[in-house]
């Protein structure tokens, strides 16, 4: 169980995840799989890959998300 009051584990700052999935990514923003690898492919989010897992960094995630809020 997660008390309010104790730090989540994860980043160096304890504030949560230093990375998403794409499925992880999709359950958080709101938006599908496709959208975000073709926000991927045409480079608007980048992501890497560790073995044969694509992640996407939160810093980049918020990024785009700032980025999308800023253009509507």
């Amino acid at each position: 169980m997660n008390n309010d009051n104790e730090p989540r584990s994860g980043t160096p700052d304890g504030l949560g995840k230093l990375a998403y999935s794409v499925m992880e990514a999709a359950a958080v923003t709101g938006l599908g799989r496709t959208t975000l690898y073709a926000l991927m492919r045409d480079g608007t989010l980048s992501s890497f890959t560790v073995g044969k897992r694509r992640l996407i960094a939160t810093a980049d995630l918020e990024s785009m998300i700032a980025q999308a809020r800023r253009a509507a």
